[in-house]
């Protein structure tokens, strides 16, 4: 994980010039969550961490090595394709959430002894997991709007990559997925599986199905997304690959999951506080 210093990466640059190589010290800082720097910060930042894909049980696609019998998982969902709202006020008895923009945008950088430089944010990703570190104690919040990417092709051959947006009712993405960071703590929610399902022309949710049947235009259907706990349906996939992305090459348990998060974040947060609670906690993961 070495960021090499500007000197070095003109050195790669001359090497270039002479053979032809691939640098290696050229590359950009390490993007990672908001790691705290003083007392106060470790106990008011709280990080919480996820796993998270879509499931379109009515899309096909034969190149799709993790298919189940039918259906598409999108599994490469980005940063940018999940929008997080803050809660202001929860009202249970009208099932519904008073939220505000929350902004993503803040960041900084850091660098430590061995000069290896990081982008600090909010919100990141790891190659299976998401984290979002809030700044203050008491923070709750909620995902209000899914996308994924997708390829069509057209009546003449051509693949276009098609941008697919669900907007999601707060108040049941919240019930279904409480993020909850608990200050100076590190909070593992687990997976949680999107799928694409049915709904009437009234929901103020639903969108258009990109694949409906005569039945669905007929009856003027829409879809939407509910969220709900993957460990299950994981389980049962006759493929190893969900598997192996949420549980690494571990016994599929709640335990092994969030082992398998807190050692993919570990290289990220060498001598911070989220390394010493990290690893705290996988001393303890290990004892059950």
């Amino acid at each position: 994980m070495t960021i090499k210093k500007n000197k070095n990466c003109i050195l790669a640059i001359l090497l270039l010039s002479f053979f032809g190589m691939v640098g290696v010290g050229c590359s950009k800082p390490i993007i990672r969550s908001f790691t705290p720097n003083t007392d106060q910060d470790k106990s008011n930042y709280g990080m919480v961490g996820f796993g998270l894909f879509i499931y379109s049980p009515k899309e096909r696609n034969v190149m799709n090595v993790i298919n189940s019998s039918s259906g598409t998982f999108y599994t490469n969902l980005t940063v940018p394709y999940i929008k997080l709202e803050e809660i202001v006020s929860i009202d249970n008895q009208n099932k519904k959430l008073t939220t505000k923009p929350l902004d993503l945008s803040e960041s900084r950088t850091k660098e430590d002894e061995l000069s290896n430089e990081f982008l600090e944010m909010k919100f990141t990703e790891t190659s299976n997991f998401f984290t979002l570190v809030a700044l203050e104690p008491g923070k709750k919040y909620v995902i209000t709007e899914l996308a994924y990417t997708f390829r069509k092709s057209s009546s003449k051959g051509l693949l276009t990559t098609i941008i697919r947006r669900f907007p999601m009712d707060p108040y049941k993405s919240f019930q279904s997925m409480p993020i909850e960071p608990i200050p100076g703590g590190i909070r593992f929610l687990g997976t949680y599986m999107a799928s694409v399902q049915k709904t009437d022309e009234n929901d103020p949710y639903g969108v258009e199905d990109p694949n409906p049947s005569l039945k669905d235009l007929l009856d003027k259907d829409l879809v939407t997304l509910k969220l709900q706990k993957a460990d299950q349906f994981i389980k049962i996939q006759r493929s190893d690959s969900l598997r192996d992305k949420y549980y690494g090459n571990l016994r599929p348990t709640p335990v092994t999951m969030e082992m398998h998060f807190l050692n993919e974040i570990l290289p990220f947060y060498d001598n911070t506080y989220w390394q010493e609670l990290a690893k705290s906690r996988l001393e303890e993961l290990n004892q059950q």
